[in-house]
């Protein structure tokens, strides 16, 4: 790398223990300040975290667009498949969502409008479930405007709740193209 990063922000990642040579990415990550989200206790956040905050774990959070919903699908013919997930258990202490710490930061800074000008983009988002540039939702309220933008007017972020997953038929086109 040319240059030396500022600060690093990392969540939910072991980068010390993911790379062949360690010395390299510790030089790496030797940043003046760095903030790591982070559930467990690992290298990266024992030994470089200025800042360490405890991340939320997947059974106390709702989730709509963090697990790549698309990644690990069936091969063949068996159905698409989108899912959510949901919170079984409540979130201990004052843990919050890296996300919902960042949406707070772009707040701060008065970026509302540049992240959903972000967002628009990024999810398609149009007609209705447009965000506005002065919009302040949540990422529940979010998904639901993009489920329903995806999915139809009906099957919005409760249908989700409810119903947990939706499935449709795939085309041959889609598999052997």
């Amino acid at each position: 790398v040319p240059h030396q990063f500022d600060m690093l922000v990392a969540w939910a990642c072991n980068a010390p223990m993911s790379v062949a040579n360690g010395e390299i990415i510790a030089k790496v990550l030797n940043t003046p300040f760095t903030v790591v989200f982070e559930l467990f206790s690992n290298e990266l956040a024992e030994g470089f975290a200025d800042i360490l905050l405890p991340d939320v774990s997947p059974m106390e959070n709702s989730a709509w667009d963090t697990y790549a919903p698309f990644f690990a699908q069936p091969f063949g013919m068996d159905p698409w498949t989108y899912h959510i997930s949901q919170p079984v258990v409540a979130r201990q202490g004052q843990r919050r969502s890296d996300i919902e710490i960042a949406w707070e930061i772009i707040d701060r800074l008065g970026k509302r409008a540049t992240l959903n000008e972000q967002l628009n983009k990024q999810y398609a988002l149009r007609e209705e479930n447009k965000l506005k540039p002065t919009d302040r939702l949540s990422l529940e309220q979010v998904g639901d405007r993009v489920h329903r933008q995806c999915f139809g007017p009906e099957r919005g972020w409760e249908w989700f709740k409810a119903q947990g997953f939706v499935t449709w038929p795939k085309q041959v086109e889609e598999v052997y193209w």
